[in-house]
């Protein structure tokens, strides 16, 4: 998770949504196959509580 946050903040505010997606999109796709087997849920409800938040 740590992560993703770090490549949120990584990109500046003031740039597109497509970029931020360009550099997030490679660790979701790792992380989709590493817990596809049965963690994904918690995984994948804390990333979108943490997006919801509006912390991106």
């Amino acid at each position: 998770m740590a992560k993703v946050k770090t490549l949120c903040r990584e990109v500046g505010t003031n740039q597109p949504l497509d970029a931020l997606l360009a550099r997030i999109n490679p660790a979701v796709r790792g992380w989709c196959a590493y817990f596809r087997p049965g963690v994904s849920f918690a995984s994948f409800s804390y990333l979108r509580n943490y997006d919801q938040s509006g912390a991106a």
